[in-house]
């Protein structure tokens, strides 16, 4: 299976077109997302390992209707998760741009179709990964032919020390309320106050072994949205992105935490929501950035 390699002086990704999956990605000698060895042992992935997720990230119910026209998809017991068997995270994306110069990206491009128990119209997407000195950018862009429902995100669990667990890392979500989620794990529509619960991250503070499935509201005000940092490795991750949500996602099986910026869940079929529905006479647009910092003086101004 294709791999490709991007470089410069602080950062090295490495990308498999067959998913748009972030297999490595090295801030100076550590790996900080968890991967497989080998490129091909992605053909079985079923926790979503790096993969680009599309065309709706999370989870959307089996029906919703767009301009009082009804559409029925492909899901399991009612729920469709991460786009389901047409999900862009099983498939190989075409290459259209390589760079390896001062600003080394990849442009990958796919064309999605619609089925009988699919999401509507002909939509084209790119994904963008480039590196700009200790910035790793991820930025999608998209057209459909007919409106439709679209919410991208990218399921890498990150690690930033390789340790056997994540018991020195610390975390910081800017926000003030997640949603509530039923017992499918399906958005209510309700939001819940963080404040005084396990779910106030407004502060740096250990992840321990706090398990998460849940989807943060990010705070608009605020330029960083998310910190994740090791004291061991001295290493710190900023997050940055346009999206409202994020959601937070560690499961006890993987050694390694999501942090997927993204719309939310089951948008079509709740009104006061995000919208998350793409028409023909506009242009999907969506930008990530995280950035990593080494230092001891880093550290200490955090504090």
């Amino acid at each position: 299976m294709k791999e490709i390699a991007l470089i410069n002086r602080d950062l090295k990704l490495v990308v498999l077109p067959y998913g748009g999956i972030i297999k490595e990605l090295w801030f100076g000698k550590t790996n900080v997302v968890i991967g497989k060895k080998h490129s091909d042992d992605y053909l079985d992935n079923p926790w979503y390992l790096g993969a680009c997720i599309g065309r709706y990230s999370g989870r959307i119910s089996e029906k919703y209707s767009i301009d009082n026209k009804t559409y029925h998809i492909e899901n399991e017991n009612g729920i469709q998760l991460h786009g389901g068997q047409q999900g862009w995270s099983g498939l190989t994306w075409k290459i259209t741009d390589l760079y390896h110069g001062t600003v080394p990206h990849v442009v990958l491009e796919h064309k999605c179709f619609p089925t009988p128990k699919g999401h509507p119209g002909i939509v084209k997407v790119s994904l963008k990964y480039s590196l700009q000195g200790n910035i790793f950018q991820i930025e999608y862009k998209g057209t459909t032919t007919e409106s439709t429902p679209i919410n991208i995100t990218n399921h890498s669990y990150f690690n930033l020390s390789g340790m056997p667990n994540l018991i020195d890392h610390e975390l910081q979500i800017n926000a003030d309320h997640v949603l509530e989620f039923g017992p499918d794990l399906l958005p209510t529509g309700n939001f819940i106050e963080v404040h005084k619960t396990d779910f106030d991250r407004n502060k740096l503070r250990p992840i321990n072994n706090s398990r998460y499935d849940d989807c943060f509201v990010l705070r608009q005000k605020d330029t960083v949205k998310a910190r994740l940092r090791v004291k061991t490795t001295k290493i710190q991750m900023d997050i940055l992105t346009d999206q409202p949500g994020m959601v937070l996602f560690k499961p006890e099986i993987i050694n390694g935490i999501c942090l997927e910026t993204q719309k939310f869940s089951n948008g079509p079929n709740i009104p006061h929501f995000p919208n998350t529905v793409l028409h023909t006479d506009e242009r999907y647009h969506q930008k990530l950035n995280t950035f990593s910092q080494s230092s001891r003086e880093t550290f200490g101004k955090n504090r």
